[in-house]
């Protein structure tokens, strides 16, 4: 599926803050010193050196996706990603997939791994491609497949049926520069509502 099938969750159009109930309800491992998501200027970010993690407190699927606009990449050797089907999200037992980009001194790299126990295990070969400011990152969950898109075009997708329930959506960031914006999801096939955030006020 090449383009969003769901509407904008969160366009962070509002003060700066901490991500926090009750839309959002913390790190997806339940790590306090992760739980550092922000809207910084109307674009959101983990503000800390190290991983920042944030799930959604709606569960979506079992066929998912998740989306956001690529504000500011993170520096060198970070990753930016989505989580899709977290199962037990807020615990150290924590199960799903998670679907990042990582930014290359060289080209930027894209990985899909297998979350369990809250340990990854990557799925298939990192595919390379150049990620620019503004493009558009989307993650999905169809059945076994797991696809990250780039601006619609689909970059890399591998199976794995481990986990086929429904379950929560995510965002990770593991450096204090990344921003994203317009972060997007849900099920898939959902009737796609008016651009909004999560807030309730519209934009």
């Amino acid at each position: 599926m090449p383009a969003p099938t769901t509407g904008i969750l969160d366009a962070f159009n509002r003060a700066d803050a901490l991500l926090a109930a009750p839309d959002y309800a913390g790190p997806h491992d339940g790590n306090a010193a992760k739980d550092t998501w922000t809207v910084l200027s109307n674009q959101a970010g983990g503000n800390r050196v190290g991983a920042a993690t944030e799930y959604t407190s709606a569960t979506y699927g079992p066929d998912c996706e998740g989306y956001a606009t690529i504000a500011v990449k993170q520096g060198t050797g970070s990753y930016f990603g989505i989580f899709l089907r977290l199962q037990s999200p807020g615990s150290a037992a924590v199960d799903g997939y998670s679907l990042y980009y990582t930014t290359k001194a060289g080209t930027d790299s894209f990985e899909i791994y297998r979350m369990d126990n809250n340990a990854e295990t990557q799925i298939g070969a990192a595919v390379t491609l150049e990620v620019t400011v503004n493009d558009v990152f989307f993650a999905e969950a169809v059945g076994s497949n797991l696809s990250i898109y780039l601006n619609g075009t689909l970059v890399i997708t591998r199976s794995d049926a481990t986990y086929a329930g429904a379950g929560n959506i995510g965002l990770y960031m593991d450096d204090a520069t990344g921003r994203i914006d317009d972060f997007g999801g849900g099920t898939i096939g959902a009737t796609k509502p008016r651009r909004r955030t999560l807030l309730g006020v519209g934009v």
